[in-house]
């Protein structure tokens, strides 16, 4: 064969072919360098320009910032997401302290003030508690007054009662209308109304009795029961003082099935007049007077067994009312003078023989 010739020149580019498969995704490159930080944006409205702040706040203006609403609606307080105060312009009520008036639906213008004072109350309205479960069980009772540490306790529904000091009052369930003034006054009334107690413990024996009055520290009932009676001091008392003489009623109009007394001078001459001291009196002065057994035989042994010369408490100590015995001597007197008079007669009869 000869030698093989020049090459032609190269030929047109013929149409493209269609895309073959994609081929695996490369590696990751890496990444550029940030860009410049664009211009700051137009500032927001503050969201804390009204707000009170965890730690405190400052700058507040006297009159102006205040923690509160602006509407007629309840203003309310808790911890731990128990009632722990309120304001309420409606029912006019105020409440603060630790689940104080926790209860409370339609009772209105009431005040309390301490961990869990009146507590229970539902209706009850125009009560005053101030202090740690004071009026705690009060559900409708209404104008009471408790200060002072379970004052008015136990009150449900007693109305008009006044309870001041630690434990006054409390055992009050529905008596009405009792004062009680010192630590435990009237601590044990339960029912009883119209008592008044002035003193430490004063009158806490008393559970159901009415219209009592007890004056001075530990002043008691004779019994729990009793009523209308007034006990001033306790059992230490050596002496009592008063400017003028004791004015004892006696009205005519006071008085039933008024009778001339059988008792006089042979009721007299059964008496023992004694001197003794008191047990409790450390200077031991010597006192005059009886001893109250032995006036209760001679009044029962004369057929007066309902008298009111003698009173018994619940212990059974004896006490003696002495004023009675003005009557009983009068009448001794009298009958000791007719004796005079016809004794006088019988000797003048005897001169004429």
């Amino acid at each position: 064969a000869g030698p093989t010739g020049l090459t032609g020149p190269i030929g047109l580019t013929g149409p493209a072919g269609s895309t073959g498969p994609a081929g695996p995704t490369g590696l990751t490159g890496s990444s550029g360098s940030a860009g410049p930080m664009g211009p700051q944006g137009i500032q927001g409205t503050s969201g804390s320009v009204n707000a009170w702040s965890l730690l405190g706040s400052t700058g507040t203006i006297d009159g102006t910032n205040f923690i509160g609403s602006t509407d007629n609606v309840p203003f309310s307080i808790r911890v731990n997401n128990q009632k722990a105060g309120r304001i309420d312009p409606s029912l006019f009520n105020n409440f603060f302290g630790y689940q104080s008036g926790n209860s409370n639906s339609t009772g209105s213008r009431n005040s309390a003030s301490g961990y869990r004072a009146l507590y229970s109350n539902t209706s009850g309205s125009v009560n005053t508690a101030n202090g740690n479960s004071s009026l705690y069980f009060n559900t409708t009772g209404s104008e009471n007054t408790a200060n002072g540490n379970a004052a008015l306790y136990f009150n449900t529904s007693g109305n008009y009662n006044s309870a001041f000091g630690d434990y006054a009052l409390y055992s009050n369930t529905t008596g009405i209308m009792n004062t009680a003034s010192g630590t435990s006054a009237l601590r044990l009334n339960t029912t009883g109304s119209n008592n008044t107690a002035n003193g430490y413990n004063s009158g806490s024996a008393l559970t159901t009795g009415n219209n009592n009055t007890f004056i001075g520290n530990n002043a008691q009932p004779t019994s729990g029961g009793i009523s209308n009676q007034i006990r001033i001091g306790d059992a230490n008392i050596t002496s009592a003082h008063i400017q003028i003489a004791w004015t004892i009623s006696s009205d005519l109009r006071w008085k039933s099935d008024i009778k001339n007394i059988n008792l006089g001078l042979d009721f007299i001459n059964k008496l023992r007049p004694v001197s003794y001291y008191r047990d409790n009196d450390e200077s031991k002065k010597t006192e005059y007077g009886f001893i109250a057994q032995e006036i209760e035989e001679a009044l029962n042994n004369t057929g007066a067994f309902n008298n009111g010369i003698i009173t018994k408490n619940d212990k059974g100590m004896y006490g003696v009312r002495y004023n009675d015995f003005i009557s009983i001597m009068v009448k001794a007197i009298q009958e000791q003078h007719q004796q005079i008079e016809n004794l006088k007669n019988e000797i003048e009869t005897l001169k004429k023989k």
